[in-house]
């Protein structure tokens, strides 16, 4: 209960979007977490169960997607007109990279979005994965 004045106190002297939204009205919020670092990992199966999940939410609902790989968190952002996924190294803070509206974005309006990054959860792994390689093949600069 602490947490949750404090918050709406910070929103509401921001004037932040989440100010909207008395603390005990605010609409309901998921954040999926795909953990891909076993290799045995069926991203079919695990897509299927998110969107059966995204069809029990409200319409009201926040929602966000993001993949975990054994380097990086690959954070779809569903706020951009066109979902794409931001691959950030494990150890960055997600602050530093998001605002919490990018990460949790509306259901209703972007029902078809969250659908269509969920289905291409397989190319994010993959993206992710090679981005952590490019970043890791990069030679350490030396000061």
């Amino acid at each position: 209960p602490q947490r949750r004045s404090e918050a709406v106190g910070r929103a509401r002297s921001s004037g932040s979007a989440r100010a909207s939204f008395p603390a005990d009205d605010w609409p309901p919020a998921t954040l999926f977490v795909v953990d891909v670092r076993g290799s045995d990992t069926s991203l079919c199966a695990v897509g299927t169960a998110l969107l059966e999940g995204m069809a029990a939410l409200p319409a009201c609902a926040r929602v966000g997607v993001v993949v975990v790989t054994s380097t990086t968190l690959g954070v779809f952002d569903l706020a951009a007109p066109f979902s794409h996924v931001r691959c950030v190294p494990l150890g960055v803070e997600l602050e530093a990279v998001f605002e919490l509206d990018e990460l949790l974005v509306p259901l209703g309006p972007r029902r078809q979005s969250i659908r269509a990054a969920i289905e291409r959860l397989s190319d994010v792994v993959e993206e992710c994965r090679a981005d952590a390689d490019e970043t890791l093949a990069e030679p350490a600069s030396c000061l």
